[in-house]
């Protein structure tokens, strides 16, 4: 994160998919969580209301805004260190009432962690390239692996970022980069202004490369709870990377 420092405007924005577990851990006791980390990243948090999920899971939204993109990286890191906490705590999902989180949380592999993300439909395509190049040099520059969904809902894509923490923490910073070349700041603050989604609204399909993946993390493409009877969804992901396809399917 300090190797990448770029003024990006007034208004910056980032959006993070987060399970129960992950939304008590930043609002602390009596918000006081929250509080701290507004004034130690600079940046305004807002989260959803309780029970308004992104659409096929069962993540809150969580709007990081700020007026340069390292206040929101110092924020994401944060939110890494959280994820890392939680599951080293929850034992990796082996156990207590946030095992569904915690396995929302982790990845297929040992070690490997999911950050969850709403990026804007209008820049996944510059963040997969053209044949799925720049997502390939991603995954090859930092190691972590990176999954867009095909479906978007009111101008979000879901996209999922497993790897090593430090691997994440890598590619996030390539991530915010492209979000501030392709997103005018006018339009990112009306994007910013979702928080909420249509339980009933149909999917749009999505743009992105040609070369297709699937799964790639416990509870990928599903809603997120498959054995506490919330059920699956129809969701699917496309992950581009070099030299590799099935990523198996999920759990």
């Amino acid at each position: 994160f300090d190797a990448f420092r770029r003024s990006a405007g007034p208004a910056r924005c980032f959006k993070v998919l987060c399970p129960e577990a992950l939304v008590t851990a930043i609002i602390g006791p009596r918000g006081a969580g929250k509080e701290q980390l507004q004034q130690e990243t600079g940046c305004h948090l807002k989260i959803s209301g309780r029970d308004d999920y992104f659409p096929g899971t069962r993540c809150r939204i969580l709007i990081a805004s700020a007026a340069d993109t390292q206040n929101i990286l110092d924020f994401l890191q944060r939110v890494m260190d959280m994820i890392v906490d939680l599951v080293v705590r929850d034992g990796g999902g082996k156990g207590g009432a946030s095992r569904d989180d915690s396995e929302v949380l982790t990845g297929r592999d040992p070690g490997e962690f999911v950050l969850r993300t709403a990026l804007p439909h209008s820049v996944t395509g510059a963040i997969i390239g053209p044949r799925g190049e720049r997502i390939k040099q991603i995954r090859a520059s930092t190691g972590a692996k990176v999954f867009v969904e095909n479906e978007a809902y009111e101008g979000h894509q879901m996209a999922r970022v497993i790897g090593q923490p430090d691997a994440i923490s890598l590619a996030l910073p390539q991530i915010c980069g492209v979000i501030d070349e392709e997103m005018p700041e006018d339009l990112l603050a009306e994007w910013s202004r979702v928080e909420s989604f249509d339980p009933r609204a149909a999917p749009v399909p999505g743009k992105g490369g040609s070369v297709k993946g699937k799964g790639g993390g416990k509870g990928g493409s599903r809603k997120e709870d498959g054995k506490g009877g919330r059920g699956r969804s129809r969701s699917r992901s496309r992950g581009w990377q070099q030299g590799e396809g099935d990523m198996g399917a999920p759990q």
